[in-house]
C-alpha cells in the first residue's frame, strides 16, 4: 500500500496535480464516484459485488490520495 502511494505522488508531482487537489475537488470526485454505486433510491444492487466496488474504491484511492492529502494537511478542510 506505501509503495502504490508513493508511485502516486510521484505521478501527481511530475504532472503538476497537486494544486489541483483542493478539498472542493476532491469531494466532487468522491460524490462523483459513489453515486456511480447507487442504481435507485435504496441501497445498491446485489451486481456490485465486493469485487466491483473494490475497483470502485480502488479509483477512488487513485485519483485522490485523500489519505495523504489529510495526513499532511494538505487539502484546505
Amino acid at each position: 500500500m506505501d509503495e502504490l502511494q508513493q508511485s502516486l505522488r510521484i505521478f501527481a508531482t511530475q504532472r503538476d496535480c497537486e494544486p489541483f487537489h483542493t478539498s472542493m475537488n476532491l469531494m466532487m470526485a468522491l460524490t462523483g464516484e459513489a453515486g456511480e454505486l447507487w442504481t435507485s433510491n435504496g441501497l445498491p444492487g446485489r451486481r456490485f459485488a465486493t469485487f466491483t466496488l473494490g475497483l470502485n474504491l480502488e479509483r477512488i484511492m487513485v485519483k485522490l490520495d485523500l489519505n495523504h492529502l489529510l495526513a499532511s494537511g494538505a487539502a484546505d478542510l
